[in-house]
């Protein structure tokens, strides 16, 4: 996509929440990817850590501190209704710095993969069932560190970036 765009999709009537998600998973996959090898995108992911005092090597620091970073200051506001906005890392960036955020999981999705991957993280998306309804309708962060830590060992680790 190019600079600042953003994706709006309409799903037609009628498409599974299933296959909804399933598209909303390659959409979200494609941006993350592009945002990842952004250099803007790298530049911040680099000042918010060097702005926490993460030092080298502190692979959950450098985690906690993007994590933080858009809990702080990325705004959740709900798509319209029956369509999807995907906004790029970096016109979440730009908006961020201008306080005007705003954007729904899966945008959050996009950002903070982006920011970790472009830090050198593996990243991915986890679809869920907030609801227990059997409606997959939230999307959440995965990552994982190269290091086993206390935490998580090797496992990966869910980041929920939308509270």
């Amino acid at each position: 996509m190019r600079d600042g765009q953003i994706l709006r999709v309409k799903f037609k009537p009628g498409v599974s929440p299933q296959k909804r998600f399933e598209g909303v998973v390659r959409i979200l996959t494609d941006l993350i990817e592009d945002g990842l090898r952004d250099e803007l995108v790298r530049n911040k992911a680099i000042e918010i850590v060097d702005s926490a005092g993460v030092r080298g090597h502190d692979e959950l620091g450098e985690i906690k501190a993007v994590t933080k970073w858009i809990h702080r200051n990325a705004v959740y506001r709900k798509d319209p209704h029956g369509v999807e906005f995907f906004y790029t890392a970096r016109r979440q960036i730009k908006d961020i710095e201008a306080g005007r955020h705003s954007g729904d999981c899966d945008d959050f999705v996009i950002l903070g993969g982006a920011l970790l991957g472009s830090l050198g993280y593996p990243v991915g998306a986890l679809i869920v069932d907030s609801n227990n309804d059997g409606v997959y309708n939230h999307v959440m962060l995965m990552t994982k560190t190269f290091s086993s830590n206390s935490e998580f060992g090797k496992n990966w680790i869910p980041v929920e970036l939308i509270y």
